[in-house]
């Protein structure tokens, strides 16, 4: 990556990834039962666990395997013994699948399919469980299915953003800011399907998603991978529904709400559509969502036809997905959010000709591929595009004035900001390795380029007395326009080491390089998780 004629390389730790790679596996003995998770379009289920037991009398103890798949879906898994097996898979937002027989002579290579779950009214599970605590997590990570999302009653159900409250880390305060963990906003990275969609304006989480395209929500807040490495409190990573072969909509809140504060007009309105279905069965699908919001209030103590303040907000998500073989798999996203803000600080004391206009805007487009090969290796390769505008308009060009009686004149900033993001990333998920254990080995790498523009224009403000005489007087004169530009380059590296069944080291490093900054940073991470006693009931 070339800035400013010099030239920045990504550490030896990527060096290092590709010569383990060529590292012989170690035999094992026993029967190896390898294969990989999938949902309904064969688009891999990372991190889903996987159980073998024995299918035997009840006089003989049934011993149990258990193993959580990687990125491509992969899992591998060794029985003492042929034999007849039970095997189970298990992922939140899946339907699980529980109990399948298996005859093992020899050492097999098998797919499960897991469907996704898209409403349920209620369940009752009467089989047999694992031990609920789960030796092979070691990040702090909180979860939210897209059925909890739509089906668990919170205020305002239409915003994904208060859908986040349902989540123990997070605090929403009164203004509608999110706190993970006490931090502020801006000091969480927020991931659409793999992708920064953080506004670099703000960075906040601005951006409007209808809640029924949401599969899952995953928060980490510690001892999180490299992979993640933007937010110092945490990583929001948001991913969305996928169509099926059979079409879907839904529907929801058409009927507009009538308001009668002040006569009758069109009080607050949340409309949201969803359609989904296949391109091409059994190879492609798509999934687009629409949400509409319409909000409007009214400011007692103002004449009537000057007293209401007024929104307009909406957002289109498109997600499609293109299995091009079985080894190579193309997802593409285009997301448009649109939000107008009319009469902004209208109030008491702050009448029509002293607030705001605000107009933010947002596009996102991304490609993502993801290609297997025969050995278990998985590549994954990715482009987004984010476009971000927000401008603010005043009423008129007078000058703003504060008085004892309140505010006058026009609010004194007009403003137009626009940013623009490109990130490209590879990631790579080596298959399971055996020396001293077993090795889950993953490496990436990635560039971000920023490009802001900001366009101030200042007028002034006057400070009265309370006999009318002009206390102060600000003017701004000179050009408020100004752009920046930054890069951003990353690599990172991890080895999720199992050193047994109940003693498991999560070891990673990162690397990041800003231009404005002109630093080399590396943080190393280092975690473990150990099962003291043979139950597997403590952690």
């Amino acid at each position: 990556i070339s800035g400013r004629g010099r030239l920045v390389r990504a550490p030896f730790v990527l060096w290092f990834f590709v010569h383990l790679l060529s590292l012989p596996p170690a035999s094992a003995a026993g029967i190896t039962l390898s294969g990989r998770v999938v949902d309904e379009n064969n688009a891999p289920v990372a991190d889903a666990q996987v159980t073998v037991r024995r299918a035997a009398p009840a006089r003989v103890p049934a011993a149990t395997v258990q193993t959580r798949t990687g990125p491509s879906g992969a899992f591998t898994v060794i029985v003492p013994e042929p034999g007849e097996y039970l095997i189970s898979a298990a992922h939140e937002g899946y339907y699980e699948l529980t109990g399948r027989p298996l005859t093992l002579e020899a050492s097999v290579e098998i797919t499960l399919v897991l469907n996704t779950v898209e409403e349920v009214f209620q369940s009752v599970n009467v089989n047999e469980q694992p031990s609920p605590i789960d030796i092979s997590e070691t990040q702090n990570q909180s979860r939210l299915t897209g059925t909890e999302v739509n089906d668990i009653p919170y205020a305002n159900s239409h915003s994904l953003r208060n859908a986040l409250k349902l989540m123990p880390d997070v605090v929403q305060d009164g203004s509608g800011g999110l706190h993970v963990n006490g931090a502020q906003e801006n000091q969480v990275q927020y991931l659409l399907n793999g992708f920064d969609i953080t506004n670099p304006i703000s960075g906040q989480f601005q951006t409007l998603l209808a809640v029924e395209g949401i599969r899952s929500i995953d928060l980490s807040t510690g001892r999180y991978s490299p992979e993640l490495g933007r937010g110092s409190a945490g990583a929001l990573a948001i991913n969305t529904t996928s169509g099926t072969d059979a079409f879907h909509y839904t529907a929801t809140d058409f009927l507009p709400g009538l308001s009668l504060q002040e006569g009758l007009h069109l009080g607050n309105w949340y409309p949201r559509a969803g359609f989904s279905g296949p391109i091409r069965k059994g190879r492609a699908w798509f999934s687009d969502t629409v949400d509409f919001e319409y909000t409007e209030s009214i400011i007692p103590g103002l004449p009537g036809g000057q007293n209401t303040r007024s929104g307009l907000a909406g957002s289109e998500l498109l997600h499609v997905q293109a299995n091009v073989t079985p080894a190579n798999i193309l997802f593409a996203d285009f997301l448009l959010n649109n939000s107008h803000q009319y009469y902004l600080g209208l109030g008491v004391l702050t009448p029509i000709s002293t607030t705001s206009n605000l107009n933010n805007r947002e596009y996102f487009g991304s490609i993502k591929d993801q290609i297997f090969s025969v050995a278990g290796m998985m590549i994954e390769l990715g482009y987004g595009h984010n476009d971000f505008l927000a401008g603010q308009t005043p009423q008129g060009s007078g000058l703003y004035v504060l008085s004892p009686e309140g505010a006058s004149g026009n609010y004194f900033v007009r403003s137009t900001q626009t940013t623009a993001r490109d990130q490209m990333f590879v990631h790579a998920a080596a298959p399971r390795l055996h020396w001293l254990g077993s090795h889950h080995i993953e490496a990436g790498s990635g560039v971000n380029l920023l490009n802001y523009h900001g366009n101030f224009d200042r007028t002034g403000y006057e400070v009265k007395g309370i006999s009318g005489s002009v206390l102060s007087q600000t003017l701004y004169e000179g050009p408020g326009v100004f752009t920046v530009r930054d890069t951003e380059q990353s690599s990172w590296l991890r080895d999720v080491w199992s050193l047994s069944k109940r003693l498991q080291v999560d070891l990673g490093i990162r690397q990041d390089w800003e231009r404005r900054v002109n630093n080399v940073l590396l943080a190393p991470r280092l975690a473990f998780s150990w099962a003291p006693f043979a139950s597997g009931r403590t952690r």
